[in-house]
């Protein structure tokens, strides 16, 4: 509910469901029946490990890849804040987060395309139902380094064709 009156976003508010669900999920799964920094560190362990058990990660066999790093990361910031408010609240003495260290996160350098690999989609633009459209799109995508979330959030209102730019709100709602 706190979440809900700070106005986070419904995103962010189902974000943070799925990752608590699947911390007690672990939990259960594992029979623990507490949850301190031991059992923490074996779930951060699961989170990296858990698609090479038999059932898959979460018990779901289709589950059998390894999670990025920054998703690592994404848990330990959302358990971090719930252990934290946790603590404000009275209902644990502190958060069994503090001693477990954020994972680092290395950026991966994006490559971009060979010039074959943007001719291939522009030839497969060109074959399309939408030659056009579809042309126009990934142009946009090749040229500009525009995310595909940002196109697809784009505006007519927002594109000005005589000056030859347009307006993308970005991560953040930034422009």
């Amino acid at each position: 509910m706190e979440c809900e009156y700070r106005f986070h976003s419904p995103r962010t508010l189902e974000t943070r469901r799925v990752l608590l669900k699947n911390l007690v999920w672990f939990l259960n799964h594992r029979r623990f029946g507490s949850c301190d920094t031991r059992e923490l560190k074996q779930f951060f362990h699961y989170l990296r490990h858990g698609h090479e058990e038999p059932n898959g990660r979460w018990g779901n066999k289709q589950w059998k890849d390894s999670v990025r790093p920054e998703t690592v990361r994404d848990y330990w910031i959302c358990l971090n804040t719930f252990f934290k408010w946790l603590a404000a609240e009275g209902a644990v003495e502190a958060s069994p987060m503090v001693p477990i260290p954020k994972p680092a996160v290395r950026l991966e350098e994006k490559q971009p395309l060979t010039r074959e690999q943007a001719k291939a989609l522009l030839r497969a633009a060109r074959s399309s139902l939408h030659p056009l459209r579809d042309e126009a799109i990934v142009l946009s995508l090749v040229d500009t380094g525009i995310r595909n979330t940002e196109l697809i959030e784009l505006k007519i209102k927002d594109i000005d064709l005589r000056a030859r730019h347009c307006i993308v709100t970005g991560k953040g709602n930034k422009a």
